[in-house]
């Protein structure tokens, strides 16, 4: 029973780190197809996202709430969603 509980630990601290919360740097540089796998992001917020970072680089992820149609429950929804690692870099 003990080994497996420390397989079980072992296993979920690797899937912690193959994933992180979404930075500004992600939020930045993200993919429409990638900002509408957040939940509450469909086409038109994502597009109005990449629309609005064109010409104002977000300097923390609270700046999304600058973006028409974006509110707090939104934008923490941005900050919780879990980047791959290996997504848009």
């Amino acid at each position: 029973m003990f080994k497996q509980m420390i397989k079980i630990a072992c296993l979920a601290m690797v899937t912690i780190s193959l994933s992180f919360s979404m930075s500004v740097s992600e939020l930045n540089k993200a993919s429409k197809e990638s900002l509408m796998k957040i939940n509450g992001v469909g086409a038109k917020k994502a597009d109005a996202i990449i629309a609005y970072r064109t010409t104002v680089a977000f300097k923390t992820i609270d700046d999304v709430q600058n973006v028409n149609g974006v509110g707090k429950k939104l934008a923490q929804n941005i900050k919780d969603y879990n980047v791959p690692e290996s997504q848009d870099q």
